[in-house]
């Protein structure tokens, strides 16, 4: 029977522990989709070769892409429905647990329309993914309380744990996570975005949801809904979309130039 209360520190801590023995695939290929939302997410090919990320007022329709991506630092390689190839370090195309420290840290790193933000400095290729989540989010930077059973997106028995930054809640969004009791790793978590970027300001919860994938755990999807504020015209809009993960494989290698910021019509496989 499950206790009432528990822990939670020390519960969290145990969590933390069971993250950081996660296996991390060297390489791997999926699909990432968004589904029609509530605002549009658009996608461009910077001067750099490197993926932009805009967000546009009104209904959207379903947007897939074909991904490849590498651990060691974290980059990804796709090609719009014309062909045009480019990399990306955006938290959205990446499933692995670089993934949630880039949400973490950068959150959903858009612009309004089609102005683009300089990138910001991504996780060192010499730091394990995995370490770098959970140093991240470890107890000494959170007051941790418990809230009881829950249960995971995939129906298992879960706790929920509320989060709070001990400082600067802006640098340290975590709000909620939902733990697997069986695994003792995450399922869920939800971070409160409050961004404010030269041409816009962004009010969202992230949510992200994980489970195993092969021999892997990887985040499966994810919501984002919240308001957009544009510095050019009044007001703000609401903001919903979801994005989903899947048809994985992982590959035991890719080529070295599906890496590259080149202009080729060639999709990575």
């Amino acid at each position: 029977m499950r206790p009432a209360h528990i822990d939670a520190p020390s519960f969290y801590a145990g969590v933390l522990a069971h993250m950081r023995e996660l296996r991390e695939p060297p390489f791997l290929t999926y699909r990432t989709t968004v589904p029609g939302g509530d605002g549009s997410l658009i996608v461009s090919r910077g001067d750099d070769g490197f993926a932009e990320l805009a967000v546009v007022a009104g209904r959207s329709s379903a947007q897939s892409w074909d991904v490849a991506y590498r651990t060691s630092d974290g980059l990804a390689s796709f090609a719009l429905g014309n062909g045009t190839r480019m990399l990306s370090s955006l938290a959205i195309f990446d499933p692995t647990w670089r993934g949630a420290y880039v949400w973490l840290h950068r959150g959903i790193d858009a612009s309004v329309a089609a102005s683009s933000e300089a990138a910001a400095p991504k996780p060192s290729g010499s730091t394990p993914p995995v370490l770098a989540v959970v140093t991240a989010i470890n107890e000494t930077t959170y007051d941790v309380s418990d809230a009881g059973a829950a249960t995971c997106p995939n129906g298992a028995t879960a706790r929920k744990l509320w989060l709070r930054a001990k400082n600067d809640p802006l640098e340290h969004p975590l709000a909620e996570a939902l733990v697997e009791e069986a695994s003792l790793r995450f399922c869920s978590m939800r971070f409160h975005e409050h961004r404010v970027l030269p041409s816009v300001t962004f009010d969202l919860d992230v949510v992200l949801r994980f489970g195993a994938v092969g021999a892997y755990y990887l985040i499966r999807g994810g919501t984002l809904e919240g308001t957009v504020r544009p510095y050019r015209r009044p007001g703000w809009f609401r903001f919903a979309t979801s994005f989903e993960y899947d048809a994985f494989a992982f590959p035991a290698s890719l080529p070295e130039q599906t890496f590259t910021a080149s202009e080729s019509p060639t999709a990575p496989p």
